[in-house]
């Protein structure tokens, strides 16, 4: 019975086994969130350009 109560911390590492693709899906969702927070803004600065130099104009 103490060898199967020291396997229950062995139980332990399937639920980090099922915590591998959630950590894959957060990594996909920030990758995905940077790049396209990185789009806006580069978005936003091109605009902001072309504003600044028909108002300079």
């Amino acid at each position: 019975m103490k060898p199967e109560k020291a396997r229950l911390p062995g139980e332990v590492v399937p639920t980090t086994e099922l915590w591998q693709p959630t950590i894959d899906l957060g990594e996909r969702l920030i990758r995905i969130v940077l790049v396209t927070g990185f789009v806006i803004v580069i978005a936003v600065e091109i605009w902001l350009l072309f504003e600044a130099f028909r108002l300079w104009m």
